[in-house]
């Protein structure tokens, strides 16, 4: 796992008070959704089907960049 495996998307609902959210894509599929309101993350499950595996600090220090960017 490579810094360049990750992308975050930064995205405005605009149907939801203009919330921010931070898209979280590990190897161009999207593994998590930030929320600028409440604090919440939301991982869907892959496209595939089959569950998630991944480094723990990897996926640890993403979300914190992710979090940064909605600040």
């Amino acid at each position: 796992m490579t810094d360049s495996d990750w992308e975050i998307v930064i995205a405005n609902i605009l149907q939801e008070d203009n919330q921010l959210v931070a898209e979280v894509y590990y190897k161009g599929e999207q593994l998590a959704e930030l929320s600028s309101a409440g604090k919440v993350i939301r991982i869907p499950p892959k496209p595939s089907g089959e569950p998630w595996n991944l480094d723990f600090d990897g996926f640890l220090k993403i979300l914190g960049a992710a979090r940064e960017k909605l600040q």
